[in-house]
């Protein structure tokens, strides 16, 4: 992104931060969808006083969509049977995909069982090459091409995996979902992981691990977000020094 873009994210979420803290209920949910997502909600975290930083997000869902669409095409099954694929860094741009964890339902191997029944993704996709490989390029192919402005098919796609992300939050029913979320180490930056949502809160899911690569890919995009963010605040700063804070342009 531009500087002129970041400061146009930074003014717009800062005026909806503060319609936020002066109107809405303590409890509100808010998902950030979209390039500057993971900003955007660390950013409004930060001013919002009134509302539990744990209480904003930023979806990965479209991008964990495109993802599983794509393994699903391989396998000649559906989307839907494609799950856990985790989303790490980014929710919208530099995103990590990781297949690592990845369960496969309805896969017509010689693996079968119940209709629930799943197995990981390397037990019935052995073409590794192509995991590395043509998966990485195609899933970033279509991830770069994916600005839903003027797509329906994207606009949809993209509605319908929000619909289940919110319907977790609310019934706290423990599905995989990658989210941006508040990072545990830096409460400063919000980071996607693959999450669980158990009472309300996202947690981060225990005991998965991504290759030594894809965890370098990670400490960079974690230490970009930081910069992004302080630049986003100082383009508050420099507005708010003209005599103009986030609510009186509302």
């Amino acid at each position: 992104g531009t500087n002129e873009e970041l400061s146009e994210i930074a003014q717009r979420y800062s005026k909806y931060a503060g319609i936020l803290d002066y109107s809405a209920d303590k409890d509100v949910r808010v998902i950030l969808i979209g390039p500057y997502s993971n900003t955007g909600a660390g950013l409004m975290s930060k001013i919002v006083s009134s509302i539990n930083r744990k209480n904003f997000i930023s979806s990965s869902s479209l991008a964990e969509h495109q993802a599983s669409t794509i393994l699903a095409t391989k396998m000649n099954i559906t989307t839907a049977d494609v799950t856990h694929v985790g989303i790490w860094g980014r929710s919208q741009g530099e995103v990590i995909a990781d297949t690592g964890h990845v369960q496969v339902k309805h896969f017509q191997g010689s693996i079968v069982g119940p209709n629930n029944f799943s197995i990981n993704l390397r037990e019935c996709l052995f073409d590794n090459k192509w995991v590395k490989d043509d998966f990485s390029m195609l899933f970033s192919k279509r991830h770069t091409n994916s600005g839903c402005y003027g797509n329906q098919g994207l606009c949809l796609a993209e509605a319908v995996v929000l619909c289940k992300l919110m319907k977790s939050w609310c019934d706290g029913d423990e599905m995989w979902h990658s989210v941006g979320t508040v990072h545990e180490e830096d409460e400063d930056v919000v980071v996607s992981y693959p999450c669980i949502c158990k009472d309300g809160k996202w947690e981060r899911v225990r005991g998965i691990e991504i290759g030594e690569e894809a965890k370098e890919e990670l400490k960079t995009v974690i230490v970009k977000l930081k910069d992004e963010l302080k630049e986003a605040f100082s383009f508050i700063n420099k507005e708010q020094d003209g005599d103009t804070t986030p609510s009186s342009k509302l």
